[in-house]
């Protein structure tokens, strides 16, 4: 279903990137050898850029990922907050952070 639903979204950067790794992680668990986020977006980052380098300079392309990336690397301060409300709001700092370049950058 994921590559359809990638097809039908358009196959934009950030489609790929989420179904690229959910479909190593999934596929990492059906053969029973665990596959870690951080090395399915790695994979997936490495294989856009193979196919097609000049999707580096893709703004939604270096959103996605940075932003994912940041938030992975910061999931175990994540889980170390009590309430959803914490949660939320360490995800959207990390977030926040890790987009602000990027933005500054692409959109002034």
């Amino acid at each position: 279903m994921l590559p359809c639903y990638a097809m039908i979204a358009g196959l934009g950067a950030p489609v790929i990137r989420a179904c690229g790794m959910t479909l190593l992680v999934l596929l990492g668990k059906k053969l029973k050898h665990p596959i870690s986020p951080i090395c399915a977006i790695s994979l997936v980052f490495v294989a856009s850029f193979v196919i097609n380098p000049y999707v580096l300079f893709n703004a939604g392309f270096q959103l996605s990922y940075a932003v994912s990336f940041a938030i992975l690397l910061g999931s175990p301060l994540i889980s170390r907050a009590r309430s959803h409300f914490g949660k939320g709001l360490i995800i959207s700092v990390i977030s926040t952070l890790a987009s602000a370049l990027i933005l500054l950058f692409h959109f002034f």
